[in-house]
C-alpha cells in the first residue's frame, strides 16, 4: 500500500502520475522540472512561435526546479533536509554542468543526499534539467495513542505487594574443632612370642620284680 500526494503549488504533471508516492517511511518523487504552475512560460527559457528553444538560462532553471522539489516535499509531509537520493538529468552536460554544480552546492550545503547526474538527448518539455528524488517521511503517530494513554492514566492503581524482607547476612556458626591425629610414618611389626620348649616327661620307674613275676592267666 502507498499514498499519493500532489502539490497545489508545483507545476501540473504532464501525464497520469502524482507528484509523489509514499511507501513506509520513504517518499518517491516523480520527475520535477523548472516549469511554473498555471503558465506555459518556463523560467530561463525563450521559445519561438513553434515552441522551439531559442535561448535558455541554466541558472534560472536550476533555481526554479529546486524550488518545485521543495514545494512537493512539504506538501507530502517531508522536507528538503530529508532528501536522501537525487538523480539529475541534463540535456547539455558540457555547457551546463559547471553552472548547475555551483548552484547545487548552494542548496545542498547542509543536507548532502546521494547524487547521480546523467546527460540525455531531450526531456518531454523544452527544459534543460529535471530531478528525480527520494526522501524520508517520519511515521505518523497512531490516532488511538492518546486515547490509550488516557485510559492508562485513569485506571485504578493496583496494590503493590510488599516485598518479603530477607536477611542479607546469615550469622555464621562456629565450626567444631576437629582433633587432628598424627599417624606415625610406619607401624612397627609386633615382636614374635618366644616358644618355650617343655621337657619330655621321665619314664616311670620300673620295679625290679615286675619283669620276673609270673602272669596269672585270665580265664
Amino acid at each position: 500500500m502507498s499514498d499519493k500526494y500532489n502539490s497545489d503549488q508545483a507545476p501540473e504533471p504532464v501525464g497520469l502520475y502524482p507528484h509523489a508516492r509514499r511507501v513506509g517511511e520513504l517518499l518517491f518523487l516523480s520527475g520535477v522540472g523548472p516549469r511554473e504552475r498555471g503558465t506555459k512560460q518556463i523560467p530561463g527559457v525563450t521559445l519561438d512561435d513553434d515552441g522551439q528553444i531559442i535561448a535558455y538560462n541554466i541558472e534560472a532553471q536550476c533555481r526554479s526546479v529546486f524550488n518545485n522539489v521543495k514545494l512537493i516535499l512539504e506538501a507530502s509531509g517531508s522536507s528538503w533536509e530529508q532528501l536522501v537520493d537525487v538523480t539529475v538529468f541534463l540535456t547539455n552536460m558540457k555547457d551546463d554542468f559547471k553552472t548547475y554544480n555551483r548552484i547545487y552546492a548552494e542548496y545542498f550545503k547542509d543536507n548532502q543526499p546521494c547524487r547521480t547526474t546523467v546527460e540525455i538527448n531531450s526531456l518531454p518539455t523544452p527544459i534543460a534539467i529535471e530531478l528525480k528524488c527520494i526522501a524520508t517521511v517520519k511515521t505518523e503517530k497512531p490516532a488511538n495513542l492518546e486515547a490509550s494513554q488516557t485510559e492508562t492514566a485513569q485506571a485504578p492503581e493496583q496494590p503493590v505487594s510488599q516485598p518479603v524482607e530477607t536477611p542479607t547476612e546469615i550469622e555464621s556458626q562456629p565450626e567444631p574443632e576437629i582433633e587432628t591425629v598424627v599417624m606415625p610414618e610406619s607401624i612397627p611389626e609386633p615382636e614374635p612370642t618366644p616358644i618355650i620348649e617343655q621337657p619330655e616327661p621321665a619314664p616311670a620307674p620300673r620295679r625290679e620284680d615286675e619283669g620276673n613275676k609270673p602272669r596269672t592267666p585270665q580265664w
